[in-house]
């Protein structure tokens, strides 16, 4: 990694890049009506999401802010509707009084086919408005792209995700680079406590987690864990630190729907993509309780890398960093309480 530095807590820290994730496809039936079966959540909510205001602010305003405080983001290209983000007062304001470097690229905007063979991309895998095609777009109007580095993506509808959970994140991630192509966080969720931040975890515990066994040297105190105490119950996070040129974009958007995890039909698409015999042990080893966090990294390298580069999924404790908006009303209400408590704690 090449650049200008800036000092860590614990280390040196190169300048990084950060696609600010701010594009929006139509929500499908499907999607609702898996919403509602599943997580048992209604929407109120079917707008563009990153303008969604809370206490009169923008989602991806609170998003920027959390960016600006971070000293090792360099440049921020936000990939979304620009017409409507440019429209928006608060915006504005906000790229008027920034000290960073903001692009605004229009998530409408084709991809070059240069773009994808260089990604080595078919272009039906990445359709219009996509993750995936949004994810690219970003990418390649940064800095990083310039030296072929690393870059952080990170949701726009998730308003809680604040700049001591994001600058922890890439201070660890660094240290896993540039074995692995892409760094993940998971987030290891904590029980009750009458510290005012996690005592509004209850409002959350409706929510579905992952159980594994955390093998990984990442072990935090108070963590959600199952009756039998072995296995710790994980969330994703709004953020992931990946270099780009090692991603596998054509399975991106399939993989993306594993935030939904307990519907039947993206659990079985994406399965589809590991061998038979690969599935059956991966789901033999979740449902007897034994799988790890470590064991699960070569199974999920092996849908979103490209060639022999692998995956880390790290374990953080930053629980409001799982908080996103899709749109219902449990979510609102969650990003409130959030919102509410650390505004008490300033």
């Amino acid at each position: 990694m090449t650049g200008k530095f800036f000092i860590s807590p614990s280390f040196l820290v190169c300048m990084v890049s950060a696609v600010l994730m701010a594009g929006q496809s139509p929500l499908s039936r499907e999607y609702i009506d898996c919403v509602r079966d599943e997580y048992k959540e209604h929407f109120y909510f079917m707008g563009y999401k990153p303008l969604k205001k809370f206490r009169g602010v923008p989602s991806i305003v609170y998003v920027m802010n959390s960016l600006e405080g971070v000293g090792c983001i360099s440049d921020i290209v936000i990939c979304g509707d620009k017409a409507k983000l440019e429209s928006e007062g608060s915006v504005s304001d906000f790229l008027k009084r920034s000290k960073k470097s903001y692009t605004i690229v229009d998530q409408y905007g084709s991809i070059d086919d240069k773009v994808l063979g260089e990604f080595c991309v078919f272009r039906k895998n990445v359709p219009e408005c996509s993750i995936s095609a949004n994810a690219l777009k970003g990418y390649v109007n940064t800095a990083a792209y310039d030296k072929k580095g690393y870059a952080l993506f990170i949701a726009s509808d998730s308003p809680t995700t604040f700049s001591d959970s994001i600058s922890g994140f890439i201070s660890t991630a660094v240290k896993y680079t540039p074995k692995s192509s892409i760094i993940f966080p998971i987030v290891n969720m904590q029980e009750k406590s009458w510290s005012p931040l996690l005592r509004i975890i209850a409002h959350a515990f409706h929510r579905k987690y992952l159980f594994l066994i955390n093998d990984t040297e990442h072990r935090f105190r108070n963590s959600f864990k199952t009756l039998l105490g072995k296995r710790d119950g994980f969330r994703v996070s709004s953020m992931v630190y990946a270099d780009p040129y090692r991603v596998d974009f054509n399975s991106i958007n399939l993989c993306y729907g594993v935030r939904k995890m307990f519907s039947k039909d993206v659990r079985e698409k994406i399965f589809t993509l590991l061998s038979d015999h690969k599935c059956k042990y991966l789901w033999d080893r979740y449902f007897s309780g034994k799988l790890t966090v470590k064991e699960c990294e070569p199974f999920v390298s092996s849908v979103v890398c490209r060639g022999s580069s692998g995956i880390t999924l790290l374990p953080i404790k930053d629980i409001s960093s799982t908080v996103d908006f899709d749109g219902t009303v449990e979510d609102d209400k969650l990003v409130e309480s959030y919102l509410a408590v650390k505004t008490r704690a300033r």
